[in-house]
């Protein structure tokens, strides 16, 4: 009961594009879902960047520092990231079609892409001041809107990846209708352009080595996506995707509890409740290695039992079994450094967390390119679960250091389970 709250919206968004990938691989050539695929990928990674230069700077300024909406960093950080919108809309236009997909398809995956963000700011904002209903009303209205569409999409006799982009934008449009009345969207309105200026010190401070963190992390997580997509281009990457499917109540779980978490250690970090961090970094841990157990089980029941259900024998078995058993290997890695990824990042040790994703970047790159090359594309997905393993371990004992040194900062007697 303690997660179900926080990880029913985003389970409900999660399990509608689920079904939504599901029914694009049956729909459309693997080219086409595999363009779609890394296209989701690339919007991932942009709410990733927003996180860096945005909604953790403002995790930090708010939670620590009891600011509220009408002080200078909620500000500067709204004005700089409503700005920031339309370059990165217009980026994601230009891949979308250098990928292939069309200028109308492109076109639309750009404003989906920018709606994207401007939403995921938006429900960070009312999570960090703890009132997480308009948070859940948006994600809920999201994942009812892109359910709807997809099942109506499912009963047409023809789909194409302009219609799957316009029922992205659509629904992101849906998610956005909670924030339409709301102080947040209040403080746009009153916003000048002098705000900007109050992003400097939180650049300085926070916001650069946040973005370099979130660089190298996504180098570890997801370099086969770009590597793969570049060498082998979009067909070649759709196996990857195809794949990875499988281990989505995982990654949905890790987002959606990690996210939660997070705001909850800020608090409780800043009022000196180690007890409380120590506790809740735990029940996160084995929170999502249990979700990581049941995925397993159903997953291997899929392969052995019916895996003509979800692929509709688009690839091999070899290639499905190597690829799902790989990503449960990255994913459990995954689970495992969550908690104390958290941990450091509601500390504000940014500078920290890009140094150990630098060094866990390193290997996952060499890894996959090594991978590709000698043994095919399928197989660039053990180099991320070397880097994932490497980060797991990098993170435990940074986290670990981190409890201790606050514990002896408060004058603490350290308990082992500060550490775990």
């Amino acid at each position: 009961m303690r997660y179900a709250g926080a990880a029913v919206g985003p389970i409900g968004v999660a399990g509608a594009q689920f079904l939504l990938s599901l029914l694009l691989l049956r729909q459309l050539d693997v080219a086409d879902f595999g363009r779609f695929a890394f296209l989701l990928v690339i919007s991932q990674f942009s709410i990733s960047l927003w996180s860096a230069l945005f909604t953790a700077p403002l995790l930090i300024a708010v939670g620590q520092k009891g600011a509220d909406d009408d002080a200078a960093a909620p500000r500067a950080l709204l004005c700089v990231s409503s700005l920031a919108l339309l370059p990165v809309a217009l980026a994601f236009v230009g891949l979308a079609s250098m990928l292939g997909a069309g200028m109308a398809a492109a076109c639309v995956f750009g404003l989906w892409g920018g709606l994207a963000l401007l939403r995921h700011f938006a429900r960070a904002w009312y999570l960090v001041h703890r009132a997480p209903a308009r948070t859940i009303a948006s994600d809920v209205g999201y994942a009812l809107a892109l359910l709807l569409g997809a099942l109506i999409m499912g009963g047409a006799a023809r789909t194409s990846l302009a219609d799957a982009a316009l029922l992205l934008l659509v629904s992101a449009g849906f998610g956005l209708l909670p924030f339409a009345r709301s102080k947040a969207l209040a403080t746009v309105r009153a916003m000048r352009l002098s705000d900007m200026t109050g992003y400097q010190q939180i650049w300085r401070r926070d916001a650069r080595w946040s973005l370099l963190g979130v660089v190298t992390t996504e180098a570890t997580v997801n370099s086969q996506s770009y590597i793969v997509t570049a060498l082998s281009g979009a067909g070649g990457f759709a196996p990857i995707a195809a794949t990875a499917l499988l281990i989505r109540p995982v990654t949905v779980a890790i987002n959606a509890l990690t996210e939660f978490e997070r705001a909850r250690f800020v608090h409780d970090l800043a009022s000196g409740s180690l007890m409380l961090v120590a506790r809740g970094r735990a029940q996160l841990r084995w929170a999502l290695l249990g979700i990581w157990g049941v995925t397993l089980v159903s997953a291997l029941a899929l392969l052995a039992l019916a895996p003509a259900l979800v692929f509709h024998g688009k690839f091999a078995d070899t290639i499905l079994w190597t690829g799902v058993l790989l990503w449960f290997v990255v994913v459990l890695a995954r689970a495992f450094h969550a908690c104390d990824g958290a941990v450091l990042l509601a500390s504000g040790r940014f500078r920290k967390l890009a140094q150990l994703s630098s060094v866990s970047a390193i290997v996952s790159v060499m890894a996959v390119v090594s991978l590709q090359l000698l043994l095919g594309p399928v197989w660039s997905i053990g180099g991320i679960a070397l880097g994932e393993s490497l980060y797991a371990l990098l993170l435990f004992r940074a986290a670990r250091t981190e409890m201790r040194n606050r514990a002896k900062d408060q004058g603490c007697i350290f308990d082992s389970s500060m550490a775990r």
